[in-house]
């Protein structure tokens, strides 16, 4: 799919549910989540075979872990930010943050140990 193609369904399924929410509420919002799922589908099919060249890339010069784990922090802030926008959607405000706030924590966990080399290696270059 490309760009062009998801917008269009985008603005068409914008369009159906702004047509539907007066008269058929659980409609307009399983219409939603159909794009939606149909737009995810088709960004994670177009960034898989360069991210998958990008890793491959980074594994052969050395720097795998550190780019492993960016990237880790990377679809945590993606996931969690899809999964908030559609708590807030259906009025969950509360659910979407604390959704984002757990995305933060893993996101702190997840770079524990690159701050951990990053302060041994400051430590060593200090003594």
């Amino acid at each position: 799919m490309s760009f062009w193609q998801a917008a269009v369904l985008g603005a068409v399924a914008a369009l159906l549910c702004f047509l539907l929410r007066p008269q058929q509420k659980e409609l307009a919002a399983a219409a939603a989540a159909g794009a939606a799922l149909c737009l995810a589908a088709g960004w994670i099919a177009r960034i898989r075979e360069p991210l998958s060249a990008f890793v491959s890339y980074c594994e052969e010069s050395g720097a795998g872990e550190t780019v492993g784990v960016l990237l880790r922090a990377l679809g945590v802030a993606y996931i969690s930010h899809i999964a908030s926008g559609a708590c807030r959607d259906v009025g969950e405000n509360g659910l979407g943050g604390q959704i984002e706030y757990w995305a933060r924590v893993e996101i702190a966990v997840l770079s524990l140990p690159m701050a951990y080399r990053i302060l041994a290696v400051v430590r060593e270059l200090l003594t």
